[in-house]
């Protein structure tokens, strides 16, 4: 069977490079000896629209570039309403006035997890006064008036603001079609139909450039998708595909973008920010003073500069201008391509300067997120040592489960976490790498966990830690805390390791350097499962509310 093709990227992508993996690099980086158990993902949704109006006097109010996406806004309606009225206890109707971007085919399945609160988990995003009561005539079947914004005109591939662009489903789509050529046709894990959900976690936040992302990764991983394939009956359809379960959490226990209820995790924003920016702010000036004042959008700068006070808002700016080039659309006057690299750096101090490595504050930012990751990572282990009757009881809360949605960690395969540039930064500080850049859009950071049933017994006894287990106190599950944790306390892992790649790249984190904290053949890159445990542990917070209500004085 031919591999799946990649596409590349127009040249003007500012995408993250996805992984492409030839026949010689899969037999070198995947030795049969080593086996595949889970592949874990997160990713930056695709290219979007500025998320809000800025540089108004240079840069358009409106952004024709969403015409395949605004194609299927009427059916994403109606799904969402279908659903509502299919559940009214764990979602609301869907605002016509906050539109949601569509979808193509693949089908989905928005789905509220179990054990978290009731309420209300709705896709919303920013968008254009007028679009929304153009969507909402949509919505109504009609067909919408032409509106006009200061002069531009609205069409059917105008862009609400911070919408996910027909660039960025693209970019989606390409990273998906990456991973169906890695996982799918060159190493056989994933198969080729997706006919079990049980073998995937699907989660995205609330916004809708997030599930919109999702939906074209899926795309390009699972692309046969039609009517009748679904219902397995049109010809050819012997096995009838499954509807893929999105999760979407309420704010509340929502992990993937920043609990800015707690106070702990706003005083260390507040911190960070005005220790890094007391440290740029110099630099900062004297650059906006020489590269920045003087072109076209001088004056709008000089106003968010002013406005912001000790914080320097150097992403504001930053954020509409690579978003301009990522789109193709030209520069405003006296702005460069270098202007907007050296922007990123000064955004990327800003932002990292107090991030890295900070242990508090991450356990707070990110921490909760890790748990489940580490968490779906050591029931895996557990149910390849325990017993078969033993590990048929065990049952993780790393899994969660609705009533459409039975999966079971034994089964799991992918695990897949759509979010954004403030989701993954956290976790690359945590790693320690790539902290120098901002994160591209339709990044992924991967995460894969492999078992080399091959080591001989003095290999395995260099790499076995004495005391070293993968029981936390802080890992939540549903079933006898007692009997899982002596289960945990009593775990070998030393067999078990763990690689992150982040877009195209391997990444080494240096703990994972260090003599036997690694595989012997495969290198640095891949880290021991004890030694990645014991990178991540400490991230994670042992009592959430109690640390976000530790203020310093």
């Amino acid at each position: 069977m031919p591999l799946t093709t990649v596409p590349d990227p127009p040249p003007f992508s500012k995408a993250g490079a996805v992984p492409k993996h030839d026949p010689a690099y899969i037999q070198a980086h995947y030795p049969s000896y080593l086996q595949l158990q889970l592949v874990q993902v997160f990713h930056r949704h695709g290219e979007r629209t500025p998320e809000s109006i800025r540089f108004t006097s240079v840069v358009p109010k409106v952004w024709n570039a969403c015409q395949h996406g605004n194609l299927y806004h009427r059916q994403f309606i109606e799904a969402m309403h279908r659903y509502a009225h299919a559940h009214p206890a764990t979602a609301e109707e869907a605002d016509p006035h906050r539109p949601p971007q569509p979808n193509s085919f693949v089908p989905f399945r928005p789905s509220p997890e179990q054990g978290m609160a009731s309420g209300s988990a709705q896709l919303h995003d920013t968008k254009h006064p007028y679009l929304g009561r153009m969507f909402m005539d949509y919505a109504k079947g009609k067909v919408p008036s032409t509106q006009d914004i200061s002069g531009e005109k609205l069409t059917a591939a105008s862009c609400a603001y911070g919408q996910l662009t027909d660039i960025g489903r693209d970019s989606l789509t390409r990273l998906g079609a990456a991973f169906r050529n890695i996982y799918v046709d060159q190493l056989g894990y994933l198969p080729h139909l997706h006919t079990n959900p049980n073998q995937m976690y699907l989660r995205c936040s609330e916004y809708t450039r997030t599930f919109e992302s999702l939906h074209q990764l899926l795309t390009g991983l699972y692309p046969e998708y039609s009517p009748e394939k679904v219902a397995g009956t049109g010809p050819g359809a012997a096995q009838a595909r499954k509807p893929f379960t999105i999760h979407v959490r309420p704010r509340p226990q929502e992990t993937l973008i920043a609990d800015l209820t707690c106070p702990r995790l706003r005083q260390f924003f507040k911190s960070t920010m005005s220790q890094s920016s007391l440290v740029i702010a110099p630099q900062w000036d004297q650059f906006l003073e020489s590269h920045v004042y003087p072109s076209a959008i001088g004056k709008d700068v000089r106003a968010i500069r002013e406005k912001g006070g000790q914080y320097l808002q150097t992403h504001q700016v930053y954020d509409t201008l690579v978003a301009l080039q990522a789109h193709n659309m030209p520069l405003p006057r006296g702005i460069t391509p270098a202007t907007v690299d050296k922007l990123e750096k000064f955004a990327v101090h800003e932002w990292m300067h107090g991030m890295v490595r900070n242990i508090p504050y991450l356990r707070i930012l990110i921490g909760r997120l890790m748990n489940q990751v580490m968490d779906q990572m050591r029931d895996k282990i557990l149910l390849d040592r325990l017993p078969s009757k033993e590990a048929e009881q065990l049952t993780s809360g790393s899994c969660p489960r609705s009533d459409n949605d039975h999966s079971h960690p034994r089964e799991l395969k992918l695990s897949v976490w759509s979010g954004h540039d403030s989701t993954m930064l956290p976790i690359l500080a945590i790693f320690d790498s790539h902290t120098d850049q901002w994160v591209p859009y339709a990044s992924n950071i991967t995460l894969e966990l492999f078992k080399d049933g091959h080591l001989s017994a003095i290999q395995r006894n260099a790499l076995r830690q004495e005391g070293e287990v993968i029981n936390e106190a802080n890992s939540k599950r549903t079933t006898d805390k007692f009997a899982v944790d002596k289960a945990l306390s009593t775990t070998d892992t030393s067999d078990f390791f763990v690689r992150v790649r982040y877009n195209d790249d391997f990444i080494t984190i240096k703990e994972c350097a260090e003599a036997n904290r690694h595989h012997p053949d495969m290198g640095p890159s891949m880290c021991t499962f004890a030694a990645f445990n014991d990178v991540v542990r400490k991230y994670i917070p042992k009592d959430y509310r109690t640390e976000c209500l530790s203020l310093e004085n």
